[in-house]
């Protein structure tokens, strides 16, 4: 029973350590409309997640510059045109297939700049098919919405970069931290080597 609670409390202690060293990332949250091999970027905002919400495949792709031209970033991103779906009764499948749709709206994430002046898009081609000013978006001026799916909550870029220097700068507490869990699993498996015998 111990043991058990032992072993508990070094699986609470090693999630503990992963959320706390989760940082914060950045994106560009891109609205974009899908029209018959057209791309038309609808809206662009600045969103921070915990997760990497970036698409690392797909046929498009993007590229952003900074004020004098220069890429910044690049990376790809899928246009989802594609439908899967099935039919059947009462639970039994019957048929089912794909169908590709002309026209579509999306979301995309693209990763954050604080330089980045311009989103451009590009087709399987690599044509120009879309270009969308981000320039509002750089350094101080902005406000960043949390991807989460229970809080909307608005939080500077400043406060995001003091988050992640906070942790930078005190990395004794993973340390700490890990020195526990070590001590904790290394004292159960003393325990149940002792029981053996």
């Amino acid at each position: 029973m111990k043991s058990i609670r032992l072993i508990s409390i070094a699986i609470f202690l090693l999630l503990t350590i992963n959320m706390i060293s989760a940082s914060d990332i950045i994106f560009y949250k891109v609205y974009a409309e899908y029209n018959n091999e057209k791309l038309i970027i609808r809206n662009v905002d600045v969103v921070y997640s915990q997760q990497n919400l970036e698409d690392n495949f797909g046929n498009y792709s993007f590229e952003i510059k900074d004020q004098s031209g220069k890429i910044l970033k690049k990376g790809v991103f899928n246009v989802p045109k594609i439908l899967v779906y099935d039919n059947g009764e009462n639970g039994i499948l019957k048929s089912g297939g794909e169908t590709s749709l002309d026209r579509v709206s999306f979301e995309t994430y693209i990763p954050y700049d604080k330089n980045g002046k311009e989103i451009i898009l590009y087709n399987r081609d690599n044509k120009q098919i879309a270009k969308k000013d981000i320039s509002i978006y750089a350094k101080d001026k902005v406000i960043i919405n949390q991807e989460d799916k229970n809080t909307e909550q608005q939080i500077s870029f400043q406060e995001i970069e003091e988050r992640a220097v906070d942790i930078a700068k005190n990395p004794k507490v993973y340390i700490w931290l890990l020195i526990i869990v070590v001590v904790i699993l290394a004292i159960i498996i003393f325990k149940n080597l002792k029981k053996k015998k």
